[in-house]
């Protein structure tokens, strides 16, 4: 019976999804130590990123990859997801903060892995992993003889298997699992790096008349050293009424420009305000349309809380066309993301769809969803066809299919494509080695489904209440699409 992993039971790709026992670690809630002179922490996989961070607090500490969903997001899940959020250009991914990991194999046995002393890969293996060895040496010298020119040429890649990690000259093990989504090892303990908490954060928001304008300032942005870059597409939020409740912002969302930067700095209280002097001084040269510099920590906090709930506010939108998450994580160097979305945005409109460009500027990784009716044939016809486009368009930019939340059901199936067959080949190998029964998450990273097999609604899907909701929903449509809507 295969085993189904998940950490607080939620994941956009379809990671958590599947036939077989769900593993629940959302009660592996254990932090087992924190070490501020070292800055490590040892934890269980179900403590909550949030958790965790008010617990380092004291000693001027948290962990850095600050994913939108802190409160709910475990490190365990950030680990088997490789989760990063908005300052990645400052704390890279989570698999640059795992040190040690400890975990049971597909057999039961316990094992532990870490960091490799001169390279040696038997040094980095301890337990049940012993048995390893042989397996790994093998793909690594199968990989030394290759290279790794066909990987993803992106700050961030949550597609396929962290082979790279192999080539280090000091390869860490522990890291091998980061992005692997429960289809190598259940995850047990886990020693994370811990980030130096800043003091202070300054923020800025510049609006622009085109996506295409605002990307292009971000190459500028870029070199006055933010903590992060965070673009809005506001086309697709004007028509939320709930809007109307970010009063502070009024400037940027009562005009019409399409395109908001969010830019911001951080270090001490001088360093953060020194950032947003570098940024004032490139302001001219960027082609922005309104400039708002945050004095009051409120008003940069609402215009933080904009971005988080853009997507929200975007799943609130009325219609039977629902944003559709089946490629809105790709990447792409951030020095052709202008270039990449133009050619995005064509093939969307190709298909008679919209679609909302949001996300991290700063990584070149950007939350696409095309409004789709998923109900009918005619829609799920255009998620296939959009899916295999962009994931060309993808692989022609050396960029990643996944730049954040992950393969799952919904991009396993491209990885055989963006890698090629020896890559690929190779995935195959360290799944066979971990996990030959496919025992764990089958259907994830390798052999995956292909992408219309696990919809949440597709051609035959009709709601069936069996009975008659006191309230009559009208202005959604219905309860159903309430139900639909509901996030």
């Amino acid at each position: 019976v295969p085993l189904c992993v998940r950490g607080a039971a939620t994941s956009l790709a379809g990671q958590t999804l599947g036939a077989g026992i769900a593993v629940d670690c959302f009660h592996l809630d254990r932090i087992l130590e924190i070490d501020p002179e070292r800055r490590l922490a040892r934890v269980e996989p179900g403590v909550v990123q949030g958790a965790l961070n008010r617990a380092a607090a004291p000693y001027g500490l948290e962990f850095g990859p600050d994913t939108s969903t802190v409160e709910q997001a475990t490190i365990g899940g950030m680990a088997g997801n490789n989760s990063s959020g908005s300052r990645s250009i400052v704390y890279g991914e989570t698999k640059d903060k795992l040190l040690r990991l400890r975990g049971v194999l597909a057999g039961g046995e316990a094992a532990g892995f870490g960091a490799c002393a001169a390279g040696d890969l038997q040094t980095g293996l301890s337990g049940g992993a012993g048995s390893l060895y042989d397996g790994l040496a093998a793909l690594q010298a199968r990989l030394s003889a290759r290279g790794v020119a066909n990987f993803p040429r992106t700050a961030r890649c949550v597609s396929g298997y962290n082979l790279p990690e192999l080539l280090e000259p000091e390869p860490n093990l522990a890291r091998l699992f980061a992005g692997s989504e429960g289809t190598l090892l259940l995850f047990t303990e886990l020693e994370v790096q811990l980030d130096v908490r800043p003091q202070a954060r300054s923020l800025a928001a510049l609006t622009f008349g085109s996506l295409r304008a605002a990307l292009e300032a971000n190459l500028v942005i870029l070199t006055t050293s933010p903590s992060a870059v965070e673009l809005i597409d506001l086309v697709p939020l004007r028509g939320s009424p709930n809007l109307r409740r970010f009063t502070r912002l009024g400037p940027i969302l009562d005009g019409d420009d399409p395109a908001v930067l969010l830019v911001e700095y951080q270090g001490t209280r001088d360093e953060s305000l020194a950032g947003l002097d570098r940024l004032r001084a490139v302001v001219p040269d960027l082609g922005a349309r309104v400039e708002i510099f945050f004095a009051d920590p409120a008003e940069a906090n609402e215009a933080w809380e904009l971005r988080r709930a853009s997507l929200p506010l975007l799943m609130g939108a009325p219609g039977v066309e629902r944003p559709a998450s089946f490629v809105e994580d790709t990447a792409v160097p951030p020095e052709r993301l202008a270039d990449y979305v133009d050619e995005f945005r064509r093939i969307v409109a190709a298909h008679g769809a919209r679609a909302s460009f949001t996300g991290h500027a700063s990584a070149g990784c950007m939350h696409v969803r095309p409004m789709l009716d998923l109900k009918s044939a005619a829609g799920v016809g255009r998620l296939q066809d959009i899916a295999s486009e962009v994931g060309r368009l993808v692989a022609e930019y050396h960029g990643a299919f996944s730049g954040e939340h992950g393969d799952g059901f919904s991009r396993s199936w491209f990885n055989a494509e963006l890698f090629g067959a020896e890559t690929y080949s190779d995935f195959i190998a360290l799944k066979d080695l971990f996990d030959p029964r496919r025992l764990l998450s089958p259907g994830r990273k390798v052999e995956g489904p292909p992408i219309a097999e696990n919809l949440r609604f597709g051609a035959g899907y009709r709601a069936r209440l069996g009975w008659r909701p006191r309230l009559s929903y009208a202005r959604e449509g219905g309860f159903d699409l309430a139900v639909e809507r509901c996030f």
